[in-house]
């Protein structure tokens, strides 16, 4: 009896052994795809050196591991690595130098019809498109960074630096995005969990996403982007606790809300932006806690948005706090911080007793003529101002804060 339990014990181990081994693959004596043709199910391929590839096909599963200075080189020819398989793990490697084309989306890593996928702690540099999922489910993409040539000088050149189409139920987590055309988009993808993600010099945006629901973005750091983050067409979205800088090409703006429905947006800073918020017929959204300063403008809300709160919000320095083309009744303002607000607050409860008309009668000037922003620094300007304060009737009185925070609460910097 012992005799056979030792023996079962052994084969046990050995099975195990057989599949979860660890190879080496040196450059020097063996390519990368015959050493992936060998491999067993979850074997694990220990990478070393300069490896030129042209279309590595990945289609069981496994482990692709690079040690020090290890390299996979696309040569500018076409795909990189396409992964056909679920449960493979691409980590700590350099990527690099995938083809650029018009009509195919050359890729450093592309997934395809793949679940629990795991691409971590990869360099991936001078790429059409970065990671690439289609129809990818259940997937973490973390701790990678996907950088382009600083020096392309047209969108058509670029790609996007982590790209879903059709893919559900993903984790985007920790990666820093440079100097591609979108630096995160989605499109048909939902239940996807983007966090802590950094997205800086996109030739577009630094997110864009389209026709995809019940996603959470948080933590994020958008910077200096040709816009910063565009979502259209989506519903129960949330967007909280992100950073939104440096967007200040003219007429864009680091947060476009196109055709959203019943979503969140909490908690976020709003800093150096030409326009920070540009609504557009967007509905039943809920703005709360979120920090604006020294913006242009702060929120632009066109007339065909509806039904949106905004609550306990700071306004700091902005050149207009709210601009509209129209503003509607259903738009609801309360306890929010404006640093321009003069009213009073007499039983000292942080409310002021005055209500607030954040609309200025120059922003709708600016409205009906954009090229009046000329005139912002203007006497004509302060003279505007002056008149309003004691005539507020030439003023939108739809838009109004009925209980004004009186001091400034500080939060998420």
């Amino acid at each position: 009896m012992l005799l056979k339990l030792c023996l079962i014990f052994t084969i046990i181990i050995f099975s195990f052994s057989e599949s979860t081994a660890t190879t080496l693959v040196d450059s020097k004596t063996s390519t990368l795809q015959e050493a992936i043709n060998k491999a067993s199910d979850f074997d694990t391929l220990l990478i070393i050196g300069h490896h030129k590839v042209d279309d590595l096909q990945v289609n069981k599963p496994l482990t692709l591991e690079g040690g020090d200075g290890s390299v996979i080189d696309g040569e500018k020819r076409g795909q990189t690595i396409t992964i056909t398989a679920n449960n493979v793990s691409i980590k700590n490697l350099t990527i690099m130098n995938s083809g650029r084309g018009h009509m195919r989306d050359y890729s450093a890593i592309r997934m395809i019809k793949v679940s629990n996928c795991i691409i971590e702690n990869n360099r991936l540099i001078n790429n059409f498109f970065g990671i690439h999922l289609e129809e990818t489910t259940k997937s973490t993409i973390s701790n990678n960074t996907v950088e382009n040539d600083s020096r392309l000088d047209s969108q058509s050149k670029m790609g996007n630096g982590i790209h879903l189409w059709n893919s559900n139920n993903n984790e985007i987590i920790n990666n820093t995005i440079k100097n591609h055309r979108d630096g995160i988009y989605l499109e048909f993808s939902n239940n996807n969990k983007i966090n802590q993600n950094k997205s800086f010099n996109s030739a577009r945006y630094g997110l864009h996403f389209m026709f995809s629901n019940n996603n959470l973005f948080i933590n994020n750091n958008f910077r200096s982007n040709l816009g910063g983050v565009a979502v259209m067409y989506s519903e129960n979205i949330e967007i909280s606790r992100n950073r939104f800088s440096g967007h200040i090409k003219p007429g864009t703006s680091s947060l476009l809300l196109k055709e959203i429905k019943r979503s969140k947006i909490s908690e976020n800073n709003f800093r150096d932006n030409t326009i920070s918020v540009h609504m557009d017929s967007t509905d039943e959204i809920l703005f709360l806690k979120n920090t604006f300063t020294n913006n242009g403008i702060a929120i632009r809300i066109l007339g065909s948005s509806y039904d949106n709160r905004f609550i306990s919000n700071n306004f700091i320095a902005n050149n207009f706090d709210i601009t509209t083309n129209r503003a509607d009744l259903s738009n609801k303002f309360s306890k929010n911080y404006w640093d321009k607000y003069v009213g009073y607050d007499t039983d000292k409860d942080n409310i002021g007793e005055v209500p607030y008309r954040p609309i200025t009668l120059f922003s709708i000037i600016l409205e009906k003529i954009p090229n009046s922003v000329l005139l912002l620094e203007s006497y004509i300007v302060s003279l505007i101002d002056s008149i309003e304060l004691y005539l507020p009737v030439l003023t939108h009185t739809q838009f109004i804060d009925l209980e004004p925070r009186i001091s400034l609460e500080r939060r998420f910097e």
